[in-house]
């Protein structure tokens, strides 16, 4: 069973909700905290959360980015991508949803930064499994979903159901991070 959820509360995914934490394993984002943070020194703009996959890995490195070679990155890891990036992969699939150029995105752990090279509507196609039904986060098939804000009690996350990401309890409050 997966640890705590890091949640950045001073930090806004795509829904205007704090942030959550994408991977600590291989550490990412722009900070290598596992946050898809996006701040203006980010000028790449790592603000897409995705799982990768072999096309997409495939995709990049002809574009000049070789993230296997760069970051030893594998298939299946998750990773903070350049929205411009993550962009191109989607025109380049022309909007077909089961392209694997294009990596599935954790929307919850999506920095609100990439809305300004993305649309929402466009992400949400690609969107994790059990992430997005429609404009509601439903759980998975397994009944597991991300933690709600419900469950953040005192800057503590409640222990009742398992969490969905490994990270730092909170970041961005009380110096914790």
């Amino acid at each position: 069973m997966p640890g705590n959820v890091g949640i950045d509360v001073k930090t806004h995914n795509v829904f205007g909700k704090p942030l959550y934490a994408h991977s600590k394993n291989p550490p990412t984002g722009y900070a290598r905290d596992g946050f898809c943070r996006a701040p203006s020194e980010d000028k790449s703009n790592h603000s897409v959360a995705g799982t990768v996959t072999a096309e997409f890995l495939d995709f990049s490195a002809s574009k000049g980015n070789d993230l296997r070679k760069q970051v030893n990155l594998q298939p299946g890891q998750k990773w903070c991508l350049c929205a411009s990036r993550w962009k191109e992969a989607f025109d380049a699939a022309a909007g077909n949803a089961s392209d694997k150029r294009v990596p599935k995105v954790n929307l919850e752990a999506t920095d609100k930064r990439a809305l300004e090279v993305v649309g929402l509507k466009d992400l949400k196609m690609f969107a994790s499994e059990g992430e997005v039904e429609g404009d509601a986060i439903t759980p998975d098939k397994n009944g597991r979903g991300p933690v709600k804000e419900s469950q953040v009690i005192g800057g503590q996350v409640s222990t009742g159901k398992s969490a969905a990401v490994e990270g730092p309890l909170v970041s961005g409050s009380r110096g914790q991070n």
